[in-house]
This record gives C-alpha cells, sequence and structure tokens, in this order.
C-alpha cells in the first residue's frame, strides 16, 4: 500500500482520497539554472565539462533529423498546396534555421551523454591529452 504524503500544516484532502505529490528538494544554489523540472535532478556542479568535445557530430545529426523532418514537410506541402517556390523559401528557410537552433544543444547533450556511458573521452578518469591518439602511448 502506498502511503501518502501529507505537506505540513495543511490537512489532506477529505474526501477526494488521492495522495498530492511528493515535495522535492529545491536544487543545490551552484546549479538551479540547470535543470527547469525539479523531478529531475540537476547534474553535479562539481564536475567540469568544458574539455569534453563532441566535434562535428551534433551537426551533423542536426543535418540529418531537420533534414529529414522539413524535407518530408515540404513534399507534402507541396502535393497539397501549389504555391510558387519563393513562398517555399519564405516559408522553409526560417523553420530550417529555427529548428537547427533549437535542436543542437539537445543533440550536443545527448552526444556527450553517450560519451559518458562509455566513458570515453575524459569521462573514465584518466588524462586523454597525456597520450599521444598516433602511437597510443604516452607523449615522450
Amino acid at each position: 500500500m502506498v502511503e501518502c504524503l501529507k505537506p505540513k500544516g495543511r490537512s489532506a484532502a477529505p474526501s477526494s482520497g488521492a495522495c498530492s505529490p511528493p515535495v522535492l528538494p529545491a536544487a543545490p544554489a551552484a546549479c538551479s539554472g540547470l535543470s527547469s523540472n525539479r523531478s529531475i535532478p540537476a547534474p553535479s556542479a562539481a564536475r567540469e565539462i568544458h574539455h569534453h568535445r563532441a566535434d562535428d557530430l551534433p551537426a551533423y545529426l542536426v543535418i540529418v533529423v531537420v533534414g529529414h523532418v522539413l524535407m518530408t514537410g515540404y513534399m507534402l506541402t507541396d502535393t497539397v498546396l501549389r504555391v510558387s517556390p519563393w513562398v517555399h523559401l519564405a516559408i522553409w528557410v526560417p523553420l530550417a534555421i529555427l529548428a537547427a537552433l533549437l535542436t543542437i544543444q539537445p543533440i550536443k547533450g545527448g552526444v556527450i551523454g553517450f560519451q559518458w556511458a562509455l566513458k570515453m573521452h575524459g569521462f573514465n578518469g584518466t588524462d586523454d591529452e597525456a597520450v599521444d591518439p598516433g602511437r597510443g602511448g604516452p607523449i615522450a
């Protein structure tokens, strides 16, 4: 049986019989701006991620995702509405720019999260800069 959490200073609703949602603790002051959803804990503010590189993969993924979505929209719109190419340019170019700008950060976060999950590029606790990638050994 699930026990209901009752807020302090207020009594539970007598007739509803429903539990109130749990009260979650606030994020630490240093991390309060990182997570807008209070149910997901903010990442540790002590971990520096500026040295973790995602290189060009997020940009390639944005091009593939946005290109497929917008091309599908363009083709469906073109079959339903017969408009001039200038109208299509006026519609789809701003949408492409907006979609690319809105998706680059989540996709980059996903790539860095994937690197973290596989313990790649500095997430394994060792200094990757001290190893020469050409020879695989320490830099002499």
